[in-house]
């Protein structure tokens, strides 16, 4: 019996003019077999099972290779960082594939946890003797401990005249800076703080070269860009060596500043 499954299989093999089907012992004459073949009906059913059988396998075939291909396409895309927005809910603006989208953070000025760092130019001038005088190059590093806060770190250049040998020398200050009104671009502040001077020579002249520098101060700051800010502030300065020597002459002085300070 002829089995036209296409899940099924037998070998054929021809001896004179007879085929047999191996593993049945079903012997077909040759004669029969031509013209049972040539017949169009059995011709359109070979090729029915054929393509059937075609169909099957790639109904198979065709989900393994999808699933493999949709695996492939998500470990290679690049990852989206997209947040809707207003525009984006009108479907105005939409992300395209590939685009790294990057967040510009904006800090708000003198936010606490934010850092600075300026360059400040000083004038000074003894309030006693007006022929001494000092000039100071300062770098100043400000982290706001709180909104509108900061804690100051400088280092001061100094170049001191004076009646007697000039000298020059190195200031370490630490300071507090509270921008008391503080608008979006401008704010007045106050500050003050404590540093320690070393000189070449003694300041004053019948002092020492190790001497502590207290100095309280108001201000004012205002915008000079998107970025940097312009401080400008007077000062009261003072110069003594806290009575660690013999003799603790001082010096009180006037000082006028200017500087501009940046973001890190």
């Amino acid at each position: 019996m002829y089995d036209s499954s296409p899940y099924r299989s037998h070998r054929l093999v021809r001896s004179g003019h007879q085929v047999f089907i191996l593993g049945t012992g079903v012997r077909i004459p040759l004669g029969s077999l031509q013209a049972w073949l040539s017949c169009p009906f059995r011709r359109s059913e070979l090729h029915r099972i054929d393509r059937d059988t075609r169909i099957t396998s790639m109904t198979l075939i065709l989900p393994i290779l999808t699933l493999q291909l949709m695996s492939a396409i998500t470990l290679q895309s690049p990852q989206i960082n997209y947040k809707p927005t207003l525009l984006s809910s009108f479907n105005l603006t939409q992300p395209v594939e590939g685009d790294v989208v990057v967040e510009k953070v904006i800090t708000t000025w003198g936010q606490a946890g934010s850092w600075r760092w300026g360059i400040h130019g000083v004038y000074g001038e003894d309030l006693k003797n007006h022929e001494n005088e000092f000039v100071l190059l300062v770098v100043e590093f400000d982290y706001f401990i709180a909104n509108k806060l900061s804690l100051d770190m400088g280092l001061n250049f100094f170049d001191v005249t004076q009646t007697g040998d000039d000298t020059d020398g190195f200031n370490f200050t630490l300071q507090l800076r509270w921008h008391a009104i503080a608008k979006e671009d401008w704010s007045f502040f106050v500050e003050g703080g404590v540093g320690l001077l070393f000189t070449e020579h003694n300041v004053p002249t019948d002092g020492t070269n190790i001497n502590f520098t207290p100095q309280v101060g108001f201000g004012f700051s205002f915008d000079a860009n998107d970025s940097a800010r312009w401080l400008i502030g007077l000062r009261w300065h003072h110069i003594s060596n806290a009575n660690t020597h013999r003799t603790n002459p001082g010096r009180d002085s006037l000082m006028l500043w200017v500087g501009m300070t940046f973001p890190f």
